[in-house]
């Protein structure tokens, strides 16, 4: 295949993004664009097009009616992030617009679908913390932009009443812990944070917590959040989480 024939095909696979086939969707159309954006075989304007396609339909929520667009488009801009991480090529601006486009995303997600036997994944919040992840990592972001990725992830921590059971947590806690290796967001920052992870939201105290399943889905995934935290941190060597880990173990005390 021809540089040409490549960059002219990319395009066409972001519509098998929406295929309920996950064979086509997952193992072709999203694979293959996750192989040639890491191998650098697209031409610049190439994975600029694509960028543009895929940022603009995320913007405005576009999606198909099984869901698995939006998420899938999303998980593949997070490979057009990691190719600016590695070799930068966007401007300025065009990255900014991508860590505020990121954060508004992680902030407004609706749709809580993880796996299904017969569409395969859809998985909006992981794949939105993936996106977050390869922005975190981005030393050309200023603080100012990871601080305001990683406070999105508030929203999404314990949606009401919806127990998290693929692994989201995890995911979430992933971007969380590479922020707090950065050594230009202040120690206040984290324990705001904590402060506001370790407070429900959908009841009024944690002693509400075993009452009902808004409260018990809050208990679940908050505990799961803190435990990928500190699990992320055992075994650490580096002296800010080491530093910040009696601070989360403080704040996960606070959960029942």
């Amino acid at each position: 295949m021809t540089d040409a024939d490549r960059n002219d095909m990319v395009m066409r696979l972001i519509s098998c993004l929406a295929d309920t086939d996950p064979e086509l969707r997952d193992a072709v159309a999203f694979s293959g664009l996750s192989h040639w954006l890491r191998a650098n075989d697209l031409t610049n304007e190439t994975v600029k097009s694509l960028y543009t396609k895929l940022s603009g339909d995320v913007r405005k929520r576009k999606d198909d009616p099984n869901g698995v667009y939006l998420p899938f488009a999303i998980l593949t801009l997070s490979e057009v992030a990691r190719v600016d991480r590695v070799s930068p090529f966007f401007e300025p601006a065009e990255r900014d617009a991508l860590s505020k486009l990121a954060a508004d995303t992680m902030a407004g997600i609706q749709d809580y679908r993880g796996f299904d036997e017969t569409i395969g994944w859809r998985h909006q919040v992981a794949h939105s913390a993936d996106l977050l992840l390869q922005l975190v990592l981005n030393p050309a972001l200023s603080s100012d932009d990871i601080m305001e990725l990683v406070t999105s992830i508030q929203h999404q921590l314990s949606p009401a009443g919806h127990f998290y059971v693929y692994g989201e947590p995890e995911r979430l806690a992933r971007p969380v812990l590479y922020a707090m290796l950065r050594d230009d967001i202040p120690d206040s920052f984290w324990h705001s944070q904590l402060a506001r992870w370790s407070t429900p939201v959908h009841i009024e105290g944690w002693d509400k917590a075993f009452s009902s399943n808004a409260g018990l889905a809050e208990r679940h995934n908050r505990r799961a959040f803190f435990s990928a935290l500190l699990l992320g941190i055992s075994g650490s060597k580096q002296p800010r989480l080491l530093a910040l880990q009696p601070a989360i173990q403080a704040a996960m005390k606070k959960l029942p």
